[in-house]
């Protein structure tokens, strides 16, 4: 719910700073980069944090989830950066906020719960609502032949269900500073890679 209400506000934000000129890549980078500067002294200095750290990048297996948030997260906040430029904020965020119903699919694949019939229902509401709003609102833009208006928020989607699969089974292990800090670090870092290239 907080997620869905300041993404509402973020994206509009967001539409404005691109529109005068800023590049996405530098968007996204400063979007990462800020919150992984803000976080980095509140989780450095408390030594559970440090310690969980320390065993998240001890071997390749405790550091590849970890490594694949960071990547959920840069590509999120791209998709946002390249999407806002070429769909309307109102069509951006309807597709985007498709991500549950990937959860679904995600949660059912990957750990194996149960979707009840309810559920289903409910999916369904939710992808006719999503295609009626959004292709009504391409159409009435005109921005209809840009598909990458279309499939740039939903590999957003997409991506925030598979860090919410991925984070939920770390959660365990890390606490929720420490997989904040770790996440916002990876995907500046390979924003900054981003931005170089």
């Amino acid at each position: 719910g907080a997620a869905i209400f300041c993404g509402t506000f973020t994206q509009p934000l967001l539409k404005l700073i691109l529109s005068h000129g800023v590049s996405s890549e530098a968007v996204t980078f400063y979007r990462l980069f800020l919150v992984s500067l803000t976080l980095a002294p509140l989780t450095l200095r408390k030594k559970q944090y440090r310690e969980e750290l320390k065993h998240g990048f001890s071997s390749f297996r405790n550091a590849w989830p970890l490594v694949s948030l960071g990547v959920c997260k840069q590509l999120l906040f791209l998709c946002a950066a390249f999407g806002l430029k070429l769909a309307p904020v109102f069509v951006y965020n309807t597709i985007n906020n498709l991500s549950p119903i990937f959860v679904i699919a995600l949660s059912y694949i990957f750990l194996h719960e149960k979707v009840s019939k309810r559920s289903m229902i409910g999916v369904g509401i939710c992808i006719g609502g999503v295609l009626v709003i959004g292709c009504s609102e391409m159409f009435a833009s005109g921005s209809i032949g840009n598909i990458g208006g279309l499939v740039l928020p939903t590999i957003a989607a997409i991506s925030f269900a598979t860090y919410l699969i991925i984070s939920r089974k770390l959660r365990g292990d890390y606490s929720l500073m420490t997989l904040m800090f770790v996440l916002f670090s990876i995907a500046a870092g390979l924003q900054l890679i981003v931005c170089l290239a």
